[in-house]
């Protein structure tokens, strides 16, 4: 019997699921088609948020590019991704704050749309969608 890493053993163990020769770990997903998303020199899909479940258990969590998703609106862009990525950037200071944003630059799909700054990260309007925060990006001229 092959050994799983141990990040893969803790998961299922964890899920109470004896994992079979050849069976894919659940949920899984190996190669996603969705456009990839970069703001500064993050890619969304690579934020990695530190979990601690239980004292001396740490791991990872990230969300694969499906979860992400950009548009234009007015004279910005709407970034629309789960709140704890968002916080995520703002903890490591990627996007700095309301008061003081970052000037960044953002790629979707390997464009380069410009530099942008924060102005503000809010609830979805529809309480139906609420997996997801809206953050706001204005399009400014200034080099990052």
């Amino acid at each position: 019997m092959a050994l799983l890493p141990w990040k893969t053993a803790a998961i299922l163990q964890f899920r109470g699921h004896v994992m079979k020769r050849g069976e894919r770990v659940p949920g899984y997903q190996a190669k996603s088609d969705a456009p990839r998303i970069r703001v500064a020199d993050r890619y969304l899909d690579e934020v990695s948020i530190g979990l601690e479940p239980a004292p001396g258990v740490s791991s990872q969590i990230r969300f694969p590019a499906h979860n992400h998703s950009l548009r234009q609106a007015g004279g910005g862009l709407v970034l629309r991704t789960p709140p704890i990525v968002a916080l995520q950037l703002l903890f490591e200071g990627v996007l700095g704050t309301q008061e003081a944003p970052k000037i960044v630059p953002v790629q979707f799909d390997g464009k380069d749309l410009g530099c942008y700054a924060l102005t503000g990260i809010e609830h979805p309007r529809n309480p139906a969608d609420t997996r997801l925060a809206v953050v706001r990006l204005k399009k400014v001229d200034a080099a990052p």
